[in-house]
């Protein structure tokens, strides 16, 4: 097989009624940690193990940590102990809640914070440094939001710090990346459903944020987004447009100059010319400079993932391989990188179950990408829509 191929699975259900809304994260080369929505709705988070061959998948410890509705999730990895996670729970409102493992990746909560006592969906949570994060969401009357938060040394006492609405008409299917110690970009649908590009600058106090730069990409559709950052002045995008046969999977990368402003298409790719209905949100790894693979739902929500190429200017985009993974259901994707070609997804499956597949890419030199720490180069954050 050539490079960039996927050619095996391993696969494990670890929800018989409902595993939905998943955000996963990796703790290590051998071990990952999952919320989702399952059983009545409820919020869980997950810790598996995985093999060294990444071949045998085990489920070590599960954590109800709320009894009512829970969908939108988006989770960070703090460090290797502790993760950060925002949901969206009863009537909408939207919480931030802290998680410890011990060493035997047993769970549990530290606190928990409501961040929107009104509305919360679409959220997109990234980490700036060990006390600090910053959410993209959907808030009140639909208004697109930005926040800021601090946790304690104790990983407790979480608390807002500023706030931007930076788009009053839509704000949704967000994905929030950090490009560096005060400043972000983001993915998400504005008015009209529209697709939109944005960069935000916040002061060292973590305060102040502020709209930078704007670019509407496509004045059609810009759903389910998964957004990676490059390099310092580079994104990769995947998303659902409109295209030749109307609901169609995009990758597009972008460039910004040094102070943030003139966003800018690069590149742009059409690769499925049917994205699936439902909720299929992209999930996106950059495996090396010049290669990238997204998870994604196809033709009737089937279970997609696709290996690209692009040059070195991220002009020409080009796909490799293609694996329908699940031909009847693969909804609410989040992938991760394990080490060297080694990847692990969760994904709702055939019967609403919740599944955990590993696969391998074919490649000599795929490097590790960076998991922990939301919106690090290279991979997508949990809760990208």
């Amino acid at each position: 097989m050539a490079e960039f191929e996927i050619p095996r699975e391993t696969s494990l259900i670890h929800a018989t009624a409902t595993g939905a809304w998943n955000s996963m994260v990796k703790i290590d080369d051998t071990h990952v940690c999952m919320a989702f929505q399952g059983v009545a709705s409820d919020g869980f988070i997950k810790t598996f193990s995985i093999d060294s061959a990444g071949r045998v998948v085990a489920q070590l410890n599960s954590l109800e940590h709320e009894i009512t509705d829970v969908s939108h999730c988006s989770l960070v990895l703090i460090d290797s102990t502790h993760f950060i996670l925002a949901y969206t729970s009863a009537d909408g409102d939207g919480f931030l809640s802290t998680f410890s493992i011990d060493g035997s990746y047993v769970l549990t909560e530290i606190d928990n914070f409501e961040f929107d006592i009104s509305d919360s969906t679409f959220n997109s949570l990234v980490k700036i440094d060990a006390t600090h994060f910053a959410l993209a969401y959907q808030g009140p009357t639909g208004d697109g939001f930005i926040k800021t938060f601090s946790i304690d040394g104790s990983y407790s006492n979480i608390a807002e710090i500023a706030v931007l609405e930076h788009d009053t008409a839509d704000g949704g299917h967000n994905s929030l990346v950090l490009i560096d110690s005060t400043h972000l970009a983001l993915a998400y649908a504005g008015v009209g459903g529209n697709g939109f590009i944005k960069t935000f600058s916040f002061d060292g106090s973590y305060e102040n944020i502020t709209e930078i730069a704007v670019l509407e990409h496509d004045t059609v559709k810009g759903f389910y987004n998964g957004l990676v950052l490059i390099d310092s002045t580079h994104l990769l995008l995947g998303y659902q447009g409109d295209g030749t046969l109307s609901e169609v999977a995009f990758a597009k990368t972008f460039s910004f100059d040094g102070s943030y402003e003139n966003i800018a298409v690069v590149g742009s790719l059409e690769h499925d010319g049917n994205f699936g209905s439902g909720v299929t949100p992209s999930s996106v790894i950059l495996l090396d400079g010049t290669h990238f693979i997204i998870a994604y739902g196809a033709t009737g929500s089937d279970g997609q993932i696709s290996t690209f190429s692009m040059d070195s200017d991220f002009t020409n985009i080009a796909r490799i391989d293609t694996w329908e993974h699940d031909i009847v259901l693969g909804r609410y994707p989040s992938m991760v990188q394990l080490g060297d070609n080694k990847f692990v997804l969760g994904v709702e499956t055939t019967g609403n179950q919740g599944m955990i597949k590993t696969f391998e890419i074919l490649a000599a030199d795929v490097a590790a990408g960076n998991t922990g720490g939301g919106g690090a180069p290279g991979v997508s954050c949990g809760g990208m829509w």
